[in-house]
C-alpha cells in the first residue's frame, strides 16, 4: 500500500550517503534531529531492517547553536556475517529551511 506523502513525513533517504533531508516534525526539534539522526545512522547499516535503536532519549540530544544538534547514542544491527553488533554514534544535524540536514556522522 502506498501512503500520500504529507508535509510532516520524512522523507526517504536518497541514497546511503545521506542527502535525503527530514521535514520539521510538530513533536519539536529535539524529537526531530533524533529522528533525523536516526534516519541518516540507518542509511549507512549494511542490514538497515535489522536496525534496533534505543527508546528516545533526551539526555542523548544536545543543542550545540545555530540550529544544530548533537546526538550521541548507538543502534544495534546485524553485519554482513550474521551476528548482530552495538554500533555507537556521534550524529549532528542542523536545522535548515525547515528540513534537516546532516552536519557530520561518525560511527564506531
Amino acid at each position: 500500500m502506498i501512503l500520500p506523502k504529507s508535509e510532516d513525513s520524512p522523507a526517504a533517504p536518497a541514497n546511503r550517503r545521506g542527502s535525503a533531508r527530514l521535514t520539521a516534525s510538530k513533536g519539536g526539534q529535539e524529537t526531530g534531529a533524533w529522528s533525523a539522526a536516526r534516519m541518516y545512522v540507518e542509511a549507512r547499516l549494511k542490514n538497515p531492517g535489522s536496525a534496533d535503536f534505543p527508546w528516545y532519549d533526551r539526555s542523548a540530544i544536545h543543542f550545540i547553536g545555530n540550529g544544530k544538534y548533537r546526538i550521541n547514542s548507538y543502534v544495534d544491527a546485524t553485519n554482513s556475517f550474521g551476528g548482530t553488533i552495538r554500533t555507537n554514534y556521534s550524529c549532528v544535524v542542523r536545522m535548515e529551511s525547515g528540513e534537516w540536514a546532516l552536519e557530520s556522522i561518525s560511527m564506531q
